[in-house]
């Protein structure tokens, strides 16, 4: 019986050994799987490895197109972080160039972007006719936003021709701080025609209210506006999105040459993914949210004028005359 018990316990110990050896060799060979997928997903002059680290580092200054599509893909990097980094390697790399010496005073990829924005912002305002909205339309829409970020006596709006012209979107509106810009001109001439909003209808009420909240979302700060829109962008774009905006600013950054990256944000190509943007669904939202209680209001207003008691007219109301009855 003695013998026999140690036996059994030599076989579960040997057991419990043997399945976690397997367990060790199963994670490792998970761990290459996972190396060699990385590995192999950009080229060899990209990467390096060290004795240090199991997984390769990236050599961001050499990557190549089909590079930074790949890492995106592998979701091995956030699109908005791969940028920054590729950036910061392209100067690092470049450093005492005269060319590059005015890009890394604007404080960075982040100054960068905020630079591109107001570049973008500022060509497509070219032309513009803007005007401030009335007193009333100030009132009406007063309640549905904070006046410490969006104060609506400051908000101008109006056609912007080259929304419709240049960029083929008659029916985009485009919020720049407190400026408001549409490419429908008809649109803007029936919203400085009406006296209130409830005399708008629903759409056209969402249309300024999802305009509006952008201008709450800036909050008086257009450069924090900018990092935060292009980095949403960015991260819910295509991979091939992104390296080609890549290819884009790299351009510029060099030539000073800013088509290419307007050509890369034209209506057409941000369609695909700003509906996905935290930044647009949180307008989508306010702006729903204001078409109710503007419709409710005008719902309001209908009952009282179908429901407005008349006058009398005094002048068809006769006098009686008592009628004296003989007996």
């Amino acid at each position: 019986m003695k013998y026999s018990t140690q036996i059994l316990l030599f076989v579960f110990f040997l057991v419990v050994g043997f399945t976690g050896y397997l367990t060790y060799q199963i994670f490792m060979n998970e761990q290459d799987i996972v190396q060699s997928n990385i590995v192999f997903s950009i080229n060899n002059t990209a990467l390096s490895r060290t004795s240090s680290l199991k997984l390769p580092i990236t050599n961001f200054a050499v990557l190549s197109e089909e590079d930074i599509v790949k890492l995106i893909n592998d979701k091995i990097f956030k699109p908005s972080i791969l940028l920054e980094k590729i950036y910061l390697a392209e100067v690092n790399t470049n450093k005492g160039n005269p060319v590059l010496a005015g890009w890394s005073s604007w404080n960075g990829w982040n100054g960068l972007l905020s630079k591109v924005f107001g570049l973008y912002m500022d060509w497509l305002g070219k032309g513009s006719k803007m005007q401030k909205f009335s007193a009333q339309t100030i009132k009406d829409f007063s309640p549905y936003y904070d006046i410490k970020k969006c104060d609506l006596s400051k908000v101008v709006y109006g056609y912007a021709p080259r929304l419709a012209k240049k960029l083929n979107s008659p029916h985009l509106g485009i919020t720049d701080g407190y400026k408001i810009m549409y490419g429908d001109e008809d649109y803007v001439k029936t919203f400085s025609a009406v006296n209130k909003i409830t005399d708008l209808s629903d759409g056209e009420v969402y249309w300024m209210a999802h305009e509006l909240t952008h201008c709450e979302q800036y909050a008086g700060n257009r450069d924090k506006y900018a990092v935060r829109w292009f980095n949403e962008l960015f991260d819910y774009a295509s991979a091939g999105f992104v390296s080609d905006f890549w290819k884009a600013i790299k351009k510029a950054i060099w030539t000073m040459d800013f088509d290419p990256v307007i050509t890369v944000l034209t209506p057409e190509n941000l369609a695909k993914y700003d509906d996905n943007m935290p930044l647009e669904k949180e307008a989508y939202e306010k702006g729903m949210k204001v078409v109710g209680e503007v419709s409710k209001i005008r719902a309001q207003e209908q009952t009282k004028i179908e429901f407005k008691p008349s006058l009398f007219n005094t002048t068809t109301i006769k006098t009686l005359v008592p009628v004296k009855i003989t007996p």
